[in-house]
């Protein structure tokens, strides 16, 4: 287990002045130490006050493999389930956060959508993000060929079959 906690820990380049890449991804990422070893974790969108706790593996001093991170900030608790690449989210990932579960395929850190299922609600939500990550509609409902396309992962989070010790 090791924590995280914002402050001037995060490293940004040059003046401000951040350098994008073909993924979307600034180069100049925002990465956070991750404990005394000097483990560290991007994060794209960092929040003031915020706490993170990685459990899992720590290689060449990223954060790599599957793991569960618990990020604290605001009063509000987010628990993300999901493998690290290289100390970016790379792949499936789940994350709960005040009685919804959503889902994000992740590519190099960045998501390509985000698909939500608040607890005890029929009607899961969807919505598109930009390269960047950020979202650029509101949540909406699925439509009936999303509910298919979608099935797999809606299955998963009403069982619960995503959790990482």
């Amino acid at each position: 287990m090791r924590k995280v906690t914002r402050g001037g820990l995060r490293a940004i380049a040059g003046a401000g002045v951040l350098t994008m890449s073909v993924w979307g991804a600034a180069l100049a990422e925002d990465w956070i130490v991750v404990g005394g070893d000097g483990c560290k974790m991007w994060n794209p969108y960092p929040e003031k006050n915020e706490s993170i706790v990685w459990h899992g593996a720590c290689r060449n001093g990223l954060a790599d493999g599957a793991g569960r991170v618990v990020e604290t900030g605001g009063g509000v608790t987010v628990t993300a389930y999901g493998t690290l690449v290289a100390g970016k989210v790379h792949g499936d990932y789940y994350y709960e956060k005040q009685g919804r579960t959503c889902y994000e395929q992740k590519v190099h850190g960045i998501a390509r959508q985000t698909l939500c299922l608040d607890s005890g609600a029929s009607a899961p939500t969807i919505r598109a993000v930009d390269l960047q990550g950020k979202a650029v509609e509101a949540m909406r409902p699925l439509t009936a060929d999303e509910r298919v396309i979608y099935k797999t992962v809606l299955e998963t989070i009403v069982a619960k079959s995503y959790v990482i010790p």
